[in-house]
């Protein structure tokens, strides 16, 4: 429906937080838009290599901090039963982060497909298959005419919502083709002024 914005699990059913945060990231962006603010400036995304992450083994040692919550007899409305953590139980919660910005990087250039990644992976998430099951638009077809998917070429395929970046893909390539590398954004003030500059120069352009 026109300028009606949902997200979350009201529009996807239950998923984690963080991506129902991005949801509402993405509704105050396009009601900024459509009130007349025009397109905000996007920053601009670059990966930094972290080397071996051992996130899954923090996460699985501390305990989950139980969620405070109201009292039965005070239930009343619409009040919200869960109530925010205190300072000590939220810093200890966000330690057991699994750090989702870390990502497993694959050079194709390096993988000699021996399928050591696939057998070490805990999660089942990496697979091994050949280019001519894949399916996808021109550019995925691109690439396979490229790889020559008749001569029997193969692709490491990744589930990222198995996913949990405990990087022994990355110990166990035997090459050196995997890394982790963390997204971050650079919103530098000397990007952000480089993103006005090229902005304005748009404009005059237009």
């Amino acid at each position: 429906m026109p300028a009606v914005y949902c997200g979350g699990d009201l529009a996807f059913g239950p998923r984690i937080v963080i991506e129902a945060e991005a949801d509402g990231k993405r509704a105050a962006l396009a009601i900024h838009e459509y009130l007349g603010g025009g397109a905000v400036p996007r920053s601009r995304g670059r990966f930094r290599d972290v080397g071996l992450n051992r996130g899954g083994d923090r996460y699985d040692r501390i305990p989950r901090q139980v969620i405070p919550t109201v009292a039965v007899q005070r239930r009343t409305g619409f009040r919200e039963v869960e109530e925010p953590y205190g300072d000590e139980q939220g810093r200890i919660e966000a330690s057991r982060c699994l750090t989702c910005n870390v990502e497993t990087v694959f050079d194709s250039e390096r993988c000699i497909l021996c399928s050591g990644c696939v057998d070490i992976c805990p999660e089942g998430c990496l697979s091994l298959v050949p280019v001519s099951r894949l399916t996808g638009g021109p550019e995925l077809d691109a690439v396979r005419a490229a790889l020559g998917a008749d001569a029997g070429a193969g692709a490491i395929v990744k589930d990222e919502e198995r996913c949990i970046r405990c990087g022994l893909c990355m110990e166990r390539c035997p090459t050196g083709a995997i890394t982790m590398e963390a997204l971050e954004l650079d919103e530098s003030p000397q990007t952000a002024l480089g993103l006005f500059h090229e902005r304005m120069g748009e404009v005059q352009r237009g």
